[in-house]
């Protein structure tokens, strides 16, 4: 910033409220000599030798008060952009509170001033003409200098606080947090338009009618010159009427289009668009609230798309297709009520030493949503690296619960599992449950059901546990195993009644003839209809084992 342009801004109030004073005196002065009855030239001559020392005396004191009251916003102009330093948060707050309250503080001393004026010139009025009626010319002049004075300043200052200084002391808004700050409200605003509209030009009018009853000139030429005087008055009052309305409403509706404009971007899309808030108002607050949503959405977007994200990659830790190998057909399908989940199923074939064997699991983290999708990914990355390495199945759960337990420490954070291993060249079946709800075998040739029991705890429980496996032999063509979730049976519909086992049993018994995926398709769309456009509470996932 130029040297020149940071003199300028440093004193841009101190040279408004002058000229407001000034702006004030020279009014009322015009005024006062084109009313009916001008006062005479040696009450004109006392006011001017008083004049002449109490206004200078008076702007000195306003120029040096405002150099002390703003010492903390020069401070951080001259930091910020003379000597371009980092400003310290307690003079940023400091500088910020001292200009956004100027305006008030400034008018109270000029009112005080011409407080002061009142007495000041009643006393030596009231001295020289020892009690004449003219007093009251000088008191009605002075406190008509002291209205027009404040008014000015009201709406000078307020302009150059907007137009501006707030610019550079919050380029990002956030005036309404400034604590111990004072509003220049809408309604004060409105206030003051009325005072300088209607309350001032009627003293005037009620003064001038009032000086008619002290004149002794003919009726036909007091009229004449109460016709040129009210006529002056109006055409003065009517053009600053005019400037202070199109003044305030150009300050209120701009705003307020700006505002509409950011709604409309923000509508469309558009998350980056922010409001230019310049006001402590009603309308600032808005456009500050305004701001803080847009930077709510912009994150929530944001985390959208990493959700999205998230949600992609964890699909693709899943089976995409079903598996038909010699002898099974096996699908499977989760569904999530967040984005990401923390149900897991798989199914792959081993190699090695363990070649001939195909590994089916399906687990549940405890809870949903991210965390939970990260435990999964640990589990499904521990469990598929121990099983192709040599040990039992017990052996192999055994050593997963033991990195797991390590990685959740005390979150509280587990996970069930229900490992399955099918051998087909010597039709067994062998199995370890840790803490999950157990498989369901169903046999069509009996039409019966059998729950694959087994014990033990949930993964990441208890470091030492030592899992137990079990074993199934004389698997026949035709049955069915089905590993799923407790979010299937336990969802609830409209009425708050559960989906239940005896409802997923009768569908099993019904399509045990078709494929594994038409059997996951039939449960699922079962459970989608029973909920009727409700949501999902938790995860649900389910697996089908199709002997073939």
């Amino acid at each position: 910033m130029k040297n020149w342009h940071l003199f300028s801004l440093k004193n841009q109030m101190v040279f408004g409220n002058l000229i407001s004073n000034l702006l004030g005196v020279q009014v009322v002065g015009v005024i006062s000599l084109r009313s009916i009855d001008p006062p005479p030239p040696d009450l004109q001559q006392l006011t001017g030798a008083i004049d002449v020392i109490f206004i200078p005396a008076a702007f000195l004191f306003l120029f040096v008060f405002t150099l002390f009251y703003e010492r903390p916003v020069r401070k951080f102009l001259d930091k910020k952009y003379m000597l371009d330093q980092p400003v310290d948060e307690p003079l940023k707050t400091q500088a910020r509170r001292r200009l956004l309250n100027e305006p008030f503080v400034l008018i109270a001393v000029d009112l005080l001033i011409w407080m002061i004026a009142v007495i000041v010139y009643s006393l030596i009025f009231w001295i020289v003409y020892e009690g004449d009626l003219n007093l009251h010319r000088v008191v009605f002049r002075i406190v008509m200098v002291c209205v027009v004075t404040l008014i000015a300043a009201f709406f000078l200052l307020e302009h150059i606080l907007q137009k501006k200084l707030v610019p550079c002391f919050f380029p990002q808004g956030g005036l309404s947090r400034i604590p111990k700050s004072w509003r220049i409200r809408i309604r004060t605003r409105i206030v003051a338009l009325i005072v300088a509209c209607n309350i001032v030009p009627c003293l005037v009018f009620v003064f001038i009618i009032q000086e008619t009853f002290r004149m002794t000139m003919e009726p036909a030429e007091i009229l004449e010159l109460l016709r040129s005087s009210i006529l002056f008055n109006s055409v003065l009052f009517i053009l600053a009427g005019l400037f202070l309305a199109r003044l305030v409403s150009s300050n209120l509706s701009k705003p307020f289009q700006e505002i509409i404009s950011v709604l409309k971007k923000l509508r469309r899309g558009h998350l980056d668009s922010r409001v230019k808030v310049m006001s402590n108002d009603e309308i600032g607050y808005t456009g500050d609230a305004i701001n803080e949503m847009a930077e709510g959405l912009q994150e929530r977007e944001s985390m959208r798309r990493s959700l999205d994200l998230a949600r992609e990659v964890q699909l693709n830790l899943l089976p995409t297709i079903p598996l038909k190998v010699k002898g099974l057909d096996i699908a499977g399908q989760s569904i999530y009520c967040d984005q990401t989940g923390g149900d897991y199923f798989d199914f792959f074939e081993l190699e090695g030493q363990k070649k001939g064997w195909m590994v089916v699991v399906a687990g549940d983290v405890a809870g949903h949503g991210i965390s939970s999708a990260l435990l999964m990914a640990s589990a499904r990355a521990f469990l598929r690296l121990r099983s192709f390495l040599p040990g039992s199945l017990a052996q192999t759960i055994t050593d997963v619960n033991v990195q797991l337990c390590r990685d959740v420490g005390n979150t509280g954070q587990f996970m069930t599992l229900f490992f399955l291993c099918i051998h087909m060249e010597t039709k067994e079946i062998h199995w370890v449950r840790a803490g999950h709800d157990p498989a369901i075998l169903y046999d069509p040739r009996s039409n019966s059901l059998r729950e694959l029991m087994g014990k033990g705890v949930p993964l990441g429980v208890d470091e030492h546990c030592k899992y137990e496996e079990n074993k199934e032999t004389g698997i026949a063509k035709g049955q069915v195993i089905l590993i799923g979730t407790d979010g299937i049976w336990e969802a609830r519909g409209p009425d708050g009644q559960m989906f239940g086992k005896d409802r997923l049993f009768d569908i099993v018994r019904q399509k045990s003839g078709f494929g594994a995926q038409e059997i996951v398709n039939e449960i699922l769309m079962a459970l989608k209809n029973f909920k009727g456009g409700l949501a999902m509470e938790d995860d649900a996932t389910l697996v089908v084992i199709r002997f073939t």
